[in-house]
């Protein structure tokens, strides 16, 4: 079972999707700000991670398709409502891989965005750096791991770091092997043109402290880009919602104004 967690009534829906070995923890910040009320927002911890499931058959359901068909069946069951995605680093590929089969999705709102297809390769989405491969570690050693929490935020606190430390090892450590698995063996859609194909406005979004993801390489692509660009939040790194959560939340009000208007 995918666990989720509901706030607010309205009957247009903001879903969000967070990344490798976090869990829907990682939005509090964003969705207690006050300027995302008029909405339901809908937190997800994705198979693996936080109090979902952990799974029997990790070659299937922890490859990039795998999770996108989990978590496609999630979405559609909201699919009598009026929605937009916000997703988060992996979490963008696994929804730019169902892109086409949305049905009434309004709007997609990509953070630290690493996408993939057609003739990009993962030396075009990935910056190099070392310390990314505690990310798919089954269970890295605790300095990779600070460093790699170093890297995926700018600017937290200890305790939160310490957080977000304790969500990581709680995640299925299958999760990590199986999806390093899947993304070695290039297993995955053209995530890209799923994207280019969509007629609903796509926000990509990373911070100006990015340390995981080249954030100007979708720009050698044909994605119709939410205000015509690239957007860059400063002082914050590849995890927005933990640096700078109430910037995120304007920019997500702003962009759901857009799209439900």
């Amino acid at each position: 079972m995918i666990y989720s967690k509901t706030k607010g009534n309205s009957n247009k829906y903001i879903l969000f999707f967070h990344g490798n070995s976090q869990s829907h923890e990682t939005w509090d910040a964003v969705i207690n700000e006050e300027l995302l009320d008029d909405f339901t927002l809908l937190t997800v911890d994705l198979p693996g991670h936080g109090k979902s499931f952990h799974s029997i058959r990790p070659e299937i359901d922890y490859t990039l398709k795998g999770m996108s068909v989990q978590i496609k069946e999630l979405i559609l069951s909201y699919q009598e409502f009026e929605y937009i995605i916000v997703a988060n680093s992996i979490a963008t590929n696994f929804i730019a891989e169902i892109a086409p089969g949305l049905l009434n999705c309004k709007g997609l709102f990509l953070t630290g965005a690493c996408i993939i297809g057609g003739s990009f390769t993962t030396a075009d989405v990935f910056q190099l750096n070392p310390n990314l491969a505690a990310a798919f570690a089954a269970y890295p050693a605790d300095e990779e791991l600070n460093l790699l929490l170093d890297d995926m935020a700018y600017q937290i606190s200890d305790e939160l770091k310490q957080k977000c430390k304790n969500t990581f090892l709680n995640t299925d450590p299958l999760f990590r092997t199986t999806l390093n698995e899947s993304i070695t063996a290039e297993d995955w859609s053209d995530e890209i043109e799923n994207l280019e194909n969509m007629d609903i406005p796509i926000a990509i979004v990373y911070g100006k402290n990015e340390k995981i993801n080249h954030f100007h390489y979708l720009n050698r692509s044909n994605i119709k880009k939410w205000e015509n660009e690239t957007l860059l939040i400063p002082d914050a790194g590849h995890c927005i919602q933990l640096d700078q959560p109430k910037l995120l939340a304007a920019m997500i009000n702003d962009f759901a104004q857009y799209c439900f208007k």
